[in-house]
């Protein structure tokens, strides 16, 4: 039989929240690719691409009850 390949170890944690390590070399990497493709779009996309960001933030905090962390500008 064969073994059973983990291709996300540790990503589940159980408690429904994600875990993310934002120093990993992975997702500096994912980071930079993310930024060097923004760069990349004219000034329509950026700015649906931030009205949908704002949307998806707003949708969080009023999922959360009205808790939220504050906006972090990158």
């Amino acid at each position: 039989m064969e073994e059973e390949k983990v291709i996300n170890e540790g990503g589940i944690n159980g408690s429904a929240e994600g875990i993310i390590d934002y120093d990993s070399a992975d997702f500096l990497a994912l980071q930079a690719m993310i930024k060097a493709s923004a760069e990349k779009l004219d000034e329509t996309e950026r700015l649906n691409n931030t009205l949908l960001s704002i949307r998806f933030q707003m949708e969080t905090y009023v999922r959360k009850g009205g808790v939220s962390e504050p906006i972090k500008k990158t």
